[in-house]
Formats: structure tokens, sequence, C-alpha cells
């Protein structure tokens, strides 16, 4: 029974939910100042987003150009959208996709900034997924990688990557869009030796290796004259797809304020890369059984060990709600019991030790002969032919 009221419990959460609005935020981590905007829609949210933009953007800057701090509003999406330090900024992810130890913590950001923003109490905790742009992308390939558990699809633009090596506990289901125009992060690879030297096709290839898909068999499809993609299935309902744009730059499709053609070449306004995110994010929640593990505080998660009390187990979990929300459903339920106990009581005249000896024949029909144990009465039933039953 407890297994099959677990789908409803984010429903029974959201609808008690309110929302936080939008706002800039900031947290310290390591002596050191970061920030980070916030948008929970009235009422809560299905989705969680972790947007992350490209080199030098602010929060601010990234959910103007593409669009999402209008889209998110209106598809109720939820999202923490992180600003990076350094000058350019920059997220800390470079050889392998992998972070540097001389550089800002920015795993532990992520971790500090989902701790103390409170917003898992207004999402469903199985939809919390990764949105990032050139350097933005490459972490989300970061925290593919380290936050398996927590983090159940990532969507990469002009930035696919495989991590080396990879952290992951179970295939993570990817979108990627890349431009074969891009300057900045070429698609043949050779590019900023730092951080880009695979090419696009050799970093899906080792997705699809990782992720046990059929890698011989993609589904192809054109989307538009100049757009295609390649879909592969893969295990545990994984899927692995990357929307190729023959003519298209270092940009996020659809971009609401298109970025200087000079530096980011042509952005595509065919495909909305939002709402392209949105439908792949819907399709791949988190599989259970990650979410049961991430529950226990089991896997590789430093994100959970960060979060967890005591010995590391987590402060929140990916699919069961928090005490609070335990303690308000019992609550709510003895209330709803007490209820139907007056509604009885008024019906058929019962006391707190069982039911009137002056209502023996109004109540159901039943014949109720009080005895001095005041926790049992024997109930004599005519269809019984004067056999007894104690309750």
């Amino acid at each position: 029974m407890a297994l099959r009221l677990l789908p409803l419990l984010p429903l029974l959460r959201l609808a008690l939910a309110g929302g936080v609005g939008n706002e800039q935020l900031s947290v310290e981590v390591e002596g050191k100042k970061r920030h980070f905007r916030r948008f929970v829609p009235e009422g809560g949210a299905w989705q969680l987003w972790l947007i992350f933009g490209g080199t030098g953007d602010t929060a601010e800057s990234f959910l103007e150009y593409t669009g999402l701090g209008t889209f998110a509003p209106e598809k109720r999406i939820a999202y923490l959208c992180f600003e990076a330090l350094g000058s350019p900024t920059l997220f800390n992810v470079y050889r392998h996709a992998h972070p540097v130890p001389d550089k800002p913590p920015d795993v532990r950001f992520v971790q500090r900034a989902i701790e103390m923003s409170d917003v898992m109490n207004f999402v469903d905790r199985r939809h919390v997924h990764c949105a990032g742009y050139s350097n933005g992308g490459r972490f989300c390939v970061t925290l593919a990688s380290e936050l398996s558990d927590v983090v159940a699809s990532v969507g990469i633009i002009s930035a696919l990557r495989y991590p080396k090596p990879n952290y992951a506990i179970r295939p993570v289901p990817i979108l990627a869009m890349h431009g074969k125009a891009d300057t900045v992060n070429p698609w043949d690879g050779h590019g900023n030796p730092e951080y880009w030297h695979m090419s696009v096709p050799e970093a899906l290839a080792k997705w699809c290796t990782f992720n046990e898909c059929a890698c011989g068999h993609p589904e192809q499809r054109q989307l538009f004259p100049d757009v295609h993609s390649l879909s592969y299935r893969c295990r545990a309902d994984a899927e692995l797809e990357l929307m190729i744009f023959e003519h298209g730059g270092h940009s996020w499709p659809g971009c609401a304020n298109d970025r200087s053609e000079q530096w980011c070449g042509v952005c595509n306004q065919e495909v909305d890369a939002n709402l392209e995110l949105l439908n792949f994010f819907a399709r791949h929640p988190l599989p259970l059984a990650a979410a049961a593990s991430a529950s226990r505080g089991e896997g590789g998660s430093a994100l959970l060990a960060a979060l967890g009390p005591g010995a590391g187990g987590p402060r929140w979990a990916a699919v069961a709600p928090d005490v609070a929300f335990f303690g308000s459903l019992f609550l709510l339920i003895l209330t709803l019991c007490g209820l139907c106990h007056l509604l009885h009581c008024r019906l058929c005249g019962c006391r707190s030790n069982g039911l009137s000896p002056l209502e023996r024949s109004d109540c159901r029909g039943l014949e109720v002969e009080e005895i001095r144990e005041p926790t049992i009465q024997r109930i004599k039933l005519p269809f019984l032919q004067g056999r007894s039953v104690s309750r």
C-alpha cells in the first residue's frame, strides 16, 4: 500500500507548497561569497533546472540571452541559475571534464545553494535536471558524473564532453546540441587543450558505450533543412540524443538575445532549445533505484554526503519527502479520522467505549450487549443464528 502511495506524494507536496518567486541569493563557500538566482512558481513546480551559463555570463545576462527568464515562469519550471567566479567568470571544469584543485569549488557551491535555498521542498525530487551552455555545459557533464544519483538528466549546448573517469552510477540521459560551424568548441575537436581536445563525435561515442546504448542503430531524424538528430536508446530507459546544426555556431538555439556573430556565429531560430530541453527532461525522471540509493545516502554523490546529517546521509532525498511533510500528512490523517468518528457517533450514537446500548438495533442492524470489560463488546448478528463474535 505504501509503495502505491509513493507516486502521489509529490502531488500532495506541491498542492500544499507556496512559491518563493524570483530573487538573487548568495551563499558563502570556503570564505567566498557566491551568487545565484532562485525561482520557484507559486504552488511549486514539477521540474528543477540547475542552470549554468558560459564564460563571462552572469545569471541575469544568461537568463535574458536564452529566454529562460520568461520561459520558466510560463512553463512552471523552478530553477537555480549559478554565477561563476573569475575575470572572465568561468566554472571549474577543465581537462577530461573534471575540476582542478586550485580553482573555486563549484560542485560544493551547488551543494550549498541547494541546501540553503530550500528549493527541494517545492519540486518533484525525481525531476532535478542540469542545463548548461559552453563552459556551463561542460560543468553539467561534471555533475552528470559526480551527482548521477541526484541529477536525473542533462542538456548540453555547444559543450558535449565525456568525463574521464566517469563516476556516474547509472546510464545518464543526455540531450546535446552542437553546431558544426562552432569555432569556440570545434566539432572536430583540437580546440583549447585545457578542455576541448576531444571531438563531438568521439564524446558521443564514449557516452554511447557508457550508457550501453544500441550504438550501431541510431534513430535519425531530419528536423529542418540544416538540422538533424541522432537518438540512441540505452539501458535502463536512458536516451542519448545529439541535435546537429550544419551551419550553427557557438550559440543557444532559439536564443532570445543574439550575441556577437563574430564571436558566437549564427544562432539558429528554427529550434527552440528551451522547449526541447523541457520535453526531454519530462521523459527522463530519476530512476527509482537511483532515487532510493540517494534517499539512503548510498552512491558516490558528494552532494548527498555534504547535505546529510551525522555520518553523511542526505538531509533531503530524491524520492521520500522529509519528516516535516510526513508529520503534516500524519496530522491530516488524524484529523480526517476524527471527523469520521464524530460523524459516526452523530449517526449511530457512539460513545468513546463503543456503541450506545440505547442504539442496539439502530446502528447497521447490530445488537450490542455491554459487558464489564470496557474494551470488549459481544456483537450479535441475526444471520449467525445466536452465535456471537468478540471484537
